[in-house]
């Protein structure tokens, strides 16, 4: 896919970002397990400040209880990984409430559905935004954005794409509001597994004008003549009709869930935010990290030695994103991107090589929460 439908860049901000230049530095992280290894990769770009959030979180039990102990979680959301990006827009704030609150949501819904346990959790986001404990989090938030425009302390104007996977033993579940997308590598084949929400879509659009919402726009459309995407998190200004159920308000939060059988074809599943998609298609992003992946019974080993990182992968593919001059890209490549790569091993890691994979995130820029934990037991 890609394209200028995903660009949300208006002119006047090309000026004033091409004076300023890019911020290139990415923050990164690493990890692996015996059956799949996992990086993340994120870079402000040409934008005034970085607004996406991402999840990397490959024992989903093991991540909630540590960060909130007095939670109930089934034990079947131990063997589940959870990976995601949040593309935020008008701020920060609501990607980083969904970073933190989603997984919380998630595990404590029934492990025997994840997809419900998505489905909901999705629309629940917008619920927590508005109660008193999380508008408090938001003014927290907001203290920390570096310009006095981006301290927005509520909901209105400001809001994020999601795209989650829960990765089981025998399936990979996908839940996407937004333009964000899921992608899997089947056999070197990209299979899309989410759906681009964006307001020229028949379905959204019908959603929209249903709803008292309407779509203008040029080159990019855009809801109401503002949000060049039609679902998200937060962006409550456009869900105020009482009268209609959250998946019918003019935007809404509650996502479109695929569930995949996995076969062992599969070889690795990566989101990422739309400043990826706005200039690859889904098959180049494929073909570029098979490319760097090289061959796949080489994993294992060069994982266990260290001489492949999925982060280093992810890093380069956002360079190859990145525009030299947003003027001659027409403002393709200069948003945020964020990426997120889970290596589904062709063979057992051992303990050994696990550990290794382990160690190597651990010292990593933004390392996963959970591998000092993980190192123990898989080191027992």
């Amino acid at each position: 896919m890609g394209g200028k439908a995903g660009v949300c860049l208006r002119d006047e901000e090309v000026e004033d970002l091409q004076f300023r230049g890019p911020v290139t530095k990415k923050n990164c992280s690493d990890g692996a397990g015996r059956l799949m290894a996992w990086g993340s990769a994120e870079m402000q770009g040409w934008r005034e400040s970085m607004e996406d959030a991402h999840l990397v979180l490959p024992y989903l039990r093991e991540a909630v209880l540590s960060e909130n102990c007095k939670l109930e979680v089934d034990a079947g959301w131990e063997n589940i990984g959870l990976f995601g990006v949040m593309d935020g827009h008008g701020g920060f704030q609501v990607a980083k409430f969904c970073e933190r609150h989603l997984p919380e949501a998630i595990a404590a819904r029934s492990s025997t559905d994840p997809a419900v346990a998505m489905a909901k959790s999705f629309v629940e986001m917008d619920e927590l935004l508005q109660e008193p404990e999380g508008l408090k989090e938001l003014r927290r938030l907001s203290a920390l954005a570096k310009s006095a425009r981006a301290r927005r302390q509520t909901a209105e104007g400001m809001g994020c794409t999601v795209v989650l996977s829960c990765i089981t033993p025998n399936a990979l579940i996908v839940a996407n509001a937004g333009d964000s997308r899921a992608v899997l590598c089947r056999n070197g084949q990209a299979v899309d597994l989410s759906k681009d929400h964006k307001p020229e879509l028949p379905c959204e659009r019908s959603r929209i004008e249903s709803a008292g919402g309407w779509v203008e726009g040029g080159s990019v459309l855009r809801v109401n003549g503002d949000l060049s995407l039609s679902r998200a998190v937060g962006d409550l200004e456009y869900k105020l009709n009482p009268q209609l159920p959250p998946e019918r308000q003019i935007v809404t939060s509650s996502p479109d869930v695929r569930v995949v059988p996995r076969q062992p074809q599969d070889e690795f599943l990566m989101l990422a935010c739309d400043g990826v998609w706005d200039v690859l298609s889904s098959q180049a992003a494929v073909d570029f990290l098979r490319k760097e992946l090289g061959d796949r019974s080489s994993w294992a080993p060069r994982l266990a030695s260290g001489q492949l990182r999925l982060s280093e992968l992810l890093s380069r593919l956002l360079d190859r994103c990145l525009s030299p001059d947003l003027r001659l890209t027409d403002g393709l490549g200069g948003d945020n991107m964020t990426a997120v790569l889970v290596l589904f091993l062709p063979m057992m890691v051992t303990a050994q090589s696990a550990l290794a994979g382990c160690t190597r995130a651990v010292r990593a820029v933004g390392p996963p929460r959970l591998m000092p934990a993980k190192l123990a037991q898989i080191a027992a």
